[in-house]
């Protein structure tokens, strides 16, 4: 997640991090209960329990201390979280869900028991590229590089890669009756939580 332009408001950590104090602001509004967790391997509870306004206040400085980094593992953490709900609840995951899909899948079968609403969110630069020629790609996530040619045929081949993927996760959260919502980080953040806000 830890990816994305800063300076032009397309950084999937914070683009994300904002959809879901939204969530819990409005949330608070109403009067319920929420809960804000972040997660790699396992879910971390980061909000204090009030659920209040100025418990959303308080996450922007716990969410603005953190760093995002390591790879998901999706069926462990989501399969964790399950212990943190007490009743059937709207549940909001806001990930790229870049890593195995079949532990995603799985670990959105284990949650599948409440209201859940995946928040697919990919960058720009990753939904369409702009690198032309003669390219280094270094991995987020690992130490992994790699130099190739990148245009024509393979730029092509990478777009239909991409949507293939934004298809298979659309796909996955229709067998689970899970509703999935995809979100370019180049969307106007009010756009996009209206899109995705089902309270």
């Amino acid at each position: 997640m830890d990816y994305g332009d800063k300076d032009i408001n397309t950084h999937k950590f914070e683009f994300g991090a904002k959809l879901g104090l939204g969530y819990a602001y409005l949330t608070a509004e109403a009067h319920d209960d929420f809960k804000f967790s972040l997660f790699r391997d396992r879910p971390e509870r980061i909000d204090a329990g009030t659920s209040t306004r100025g418990e959303v206040l308080g996450l922007i400085d716990r969410i603005n201390e953190t760093t995002p980094r390591g790879e998901t593992d999706f069926a462990t953490a989501l399969e964790s979280y399950v212990g943190l709900i007490n009743s059937r609840s709207l549940v909001v995951i806001i990930t790229d869900c870049l890593g195995d899909l079949d532990a995603l899948e799985d670990g959105l079968g284990s949650v599948s028991q409440n209201n859940v609403i995946l928040i697919q969110l990919l960058a720009p630069g990753e939904v369409d590229p702009d690198p032309a020629g003669d390219t280094i790609f270094e991995g987020m996530e690992s130490d992994v590089s790699q130099r190739t040619y990148f245009g024509g045929r393979l730029l092509e081949r990478y777009r239909d890669r991409i949507d293939a993927f934004i298809d298979d996760v659309e796909a996955r959260t229709q067998r689970l009756r899970i509703t999935h919502a995809f979100v370019p980080t180049d969307q106007d953040f009010f756009d996009a939580f209206a899109t995705t806000w089902i309270g």
